[in-house]
C-alpha cells in the first residue's frame, strides 16, 4: 500500500480515529487533574463522560456518512462494507450506553479516573477494527487494542483481591487465544500464500478440490487453530473458563461492557472471517466447519445454561448466560453459512437485542450497589423484595430477564425467531430443538431472580443505604428498558430496517 492509496482510505477510517482522539483527551484530561488532586478524591466523572459521549456520537454521525463500497480499502485489509459499517454503529452505541452506566458506579466506589474512560475509548476503536478487518494480522491488531485495554479494566479496582485474580485470570486466557490464533493463520498463510480473507477463500477452494495432501492438512489444521483463537474470544465451551471468573471479579460496569461490547465484536470478527474465508453462504470451501460450528453452540448453549441454573451469585449467573447465548449466536452462524444474508440480518439483530438487554441488566445491577459493596452482595437472596423497594429498577429487571428469555412480548423472542429460523431452513432440526430447549431452560434462573424480587421478603436487617443514582445511568436504563420494549412490539419495523442496513 502507497500514500496514495493510505490518503484515499482515509476517510473511511475516520470514525475509528475520532473514538482514539476521544481516549486521547480523556487521558490528557486525567493527567491534568492528577496535578490539582493526586488521589482523585474529588473528581467527578461527568466532564470525562461528556468528552467520550462525544466522540462516540461523532463516531457514529461519521459512520453515517459513508458511502457502503464493495472494494476493500487501505491495501485491501479493512472492509467498507454494509456489514462493516453497522458493527461499528451497533458496538458505538452499545460502548456509550455502556459508558453511562459506568460513570454512576465509578463516581459511588470512589474510583473516579479518567483512564477508565480512555482505557474504554481504545477498546472501542480496537472492536471497530477487528469488526471492518478482511485479513489475518489487521484483525490482529485490533484484536490486541482491545484486550489489553479489557485486560486493564476488570483489574481496574486495585484493592480488590478479586478483581486483580479475574485481570490475572483473563490476561492468560487471553494469551492463550492469541497463540492459538497466530500459529493458526502462520499455517494458512504457509497453505496459501496469503493473509486476506478472499484469498483464503480461493486458495482452499482450489487446495482442497485437489491432491496437494500436506498442503491441505496444513490449511485445515491452521483454520482450526483459528477457530480455536475465536472460539476463545467469544466464551464458547470448552474454552470458556475465564468467563465466569471475569465476569464476577471484574467490577460491575466493566462487566457489563465487557459481556456486551467484546461478544459484539468478536462475533462480528468470527462472522466475517467464516464467511469470507471459509464459506460463502452457500459453499463450505472447508468442509468441517458447519458440523464443527454446530458442535459448539450444541455444547456450549447446554453447559452454558446447565451452569447457569447452579449458580447464586447473580453476575455469575449471568457469566453462564452469556456463554449460553454465544451457543445461540453460533446456532445463527451456521446459519449464516448456509442461508447467507437472511441468517446474517438475523444474527446482527439478535446482537442489538443481546446488547439492550445484557447491558441493561447490569445496569439495574449497578444501580443496586452500594458503596464498597462486597461480593456477597450479588448473592440472588440479598434481591428479596427489591422490586417493592425499588419498583422502576425491579420492572425493568424483569423486563430485560424475559427479553434474554426469549418471551413474548419482548424483542428477544423476535430476535431468536430470526436467529434460529435460517438454520431451521437449511434443515439443521436437532440444533434448533436443542436451541429452543436450552431457552426453556434458561427461563428458570431469568425468573428466579424476578421470583426473589417480587415474591420474597427482604432481610430483616437488610441496609438502608441509598442505592446508586444518577442522571446518565437513569437514561441509559430508560433507553434499553424501552428499546427491547418497543422493538419487541413493533418487530416488523426493526427487521425491515436491519435488513436494509444489512
Amino acid at each position: 500500500m502507497n500514500i496514495s492509496d493510505a490518503l484515499a482510505g482515509m476517510p473511511q477510517i475516520l470514525p475509528m480515529i475520532a473514538v482514539i482522539v476521544g481516549g486521547l483527551v480523556t487521558m490528557l484530561m486525567a493527567v491534568a487533574r492528577s496535578h490539582k488532586d493526586p488521589e482523585h478524591g474529588q473528581l467527578t466523572a461527568g466532564p470525562f463522560v461528556a468528552v467520550a459521549l462525544v466522540s462516540l456520537v461523532f463516531a457514529l454521525f461519521l459512520l453515517t456518512q459513508i458511502e457502503p463500497q464493495a472494494k476493500a480499502v487501505w491495501g485491501g485489509t479493512l472492509a467498507i462494507d454494509r456489514l462493516s459499517l453497522v458493527g461499528q454503529g451497533l458496538i458505538v452505541v452499545i460502548a456509550a450506553l455502556a459508558i453511562s452506566m459506568g460513570a454512576a458506579s465509578i463516581t459511588t466506589q470512589g474510583i473516579v479516573r479518567g483512564e477508565y474512560f480512555a482505557l474504554s475509548l481504545f477498546c472501542v476503536s480496537g472492536m471497530m477494527l477487528m469488526v471492518a478487518a478482511t485479513e489475518l494480522l489487521t484483525f490482529f491488531v485490533g484484536l490486541e487494542i482491545m484486550s489489553l485495554a479489557v485486560y486493564v479494566l476488570v483489574g481496574f479496582r486495585r484493592s480488590d483481591r478479586r478483581s486483580q485474580e479475574a485481570a490475572l485470570k483473563y490476561f492468560l486466557s487471553g494469551a492463550f487465544a492469541s497463540a492459538f490464533f497466530l500459529f493458526g493463520a502462520a499455517m494458512v498463510f504457509g497453505a496459501t500464500g496469503t493473509t486476506a480473507y478472499a484469498g483464503i477463500s480461493t486458495s482452499a477452494q482450489k487446495l482442497l478440490s485437489g491432491t496437494a495432501f500436506p498442503m491441505q492438512t496444513l490449511l485445515l489444521v491452521g483454520a482450526t487453530l483459528c477457530v480455536v483463537g475465536f472460539a476463545f474470544k467469544i466464551a464458547a465451551v470448552p474454552f470458556h473458563m475465564w468467563a465466569p471468573d471475569a465476569y464476577q471479579g471484574a467490577p460491575t460496569m466493566v462487566t457489563g461492557f465487557m459481556a456486551v461490547t467484546v461478544k459484539a465484536a468478536a462475533f462480528m470478527a468470527f462472522l466475517r472471517f467464516v464467511l469470507l474465508a471459509l464459506g460463502d453462504g452457500s459453499t463450505r470451501h472447508v468442509p468441517w466447519i458447519v458440523d464443527v460450528l454446530s458442535l459448539l453452540a450444541i455444547v456450549t448453549m447446554t453447559l452454558g445454561n446447565l451452569s447457569a441454573v447452579l449458580q447464586r451469585n447473580v453476575k455469575r449467573m449471568l457469566a453462564y448466560s452469556s456463554i449460553a447465548h454465544a451457543g445461540y449466536l453460533l446456532v445463527g452462524m451456521v446459519g449464516a453459512l448456509e442461508r447467507g444474508e437472511p441468517a446474517v440480518q438475523g444474527l446482527v439483530f439478535y446482537l442489538f437485542v443481546y446488547g439492550l438487554a445484557t447491558l441493561g441488566a447490569f445496569g439495574v445491577l449497578i444501580a443496586l450497589e452500594r458503596k464498597n459493596g462486597r461480593h456477597d452482595e450479588m448473592l440472588i437472596n440479598r434481591f428479596a423484595g427489591v422490586g417493592f423497594q425499588h419498583p422502576a429498577l425491579g420492572v425493568a429487571f424483569a423486563v430485560f430477564m424475559f427479553a434474554l428469555s426469549g418471551i413474548p412480548p419482548t424483542a428477544g423472542f423476535t430476535g431468536k425467531v430470526l436467529l434460529f429460523g435460517p438454520a431451521l431452513d437449511a434443515g439443521h432440526i436437532g440444533l434448533v430443538i436443542v436451541a429452543v430447549l436450552n431457552s426453556v431452560v434458561s427461563v428458570y434462573y431469568y425468573l428466579s431472580i424476578v421470583v426473589y424480587m417480587f415474591m420474597k421478603n427482604p432481610p430483616p436487617r437488610q441496609s438502608t443505604e441509598p442505592r446508586v443514582f444518577s442522571p446518565w445511568l437513569t437514561g441509559a436504563l430508560v433507553v434499553t428498558t424501552f428499546g427491547v420494549l418497543i422493538v419487541g412490539m413493533m418487530p416488523q419495523r426493526w427487521i425491515d430496517m436491519f435488513a436494509k442496513l444489512v
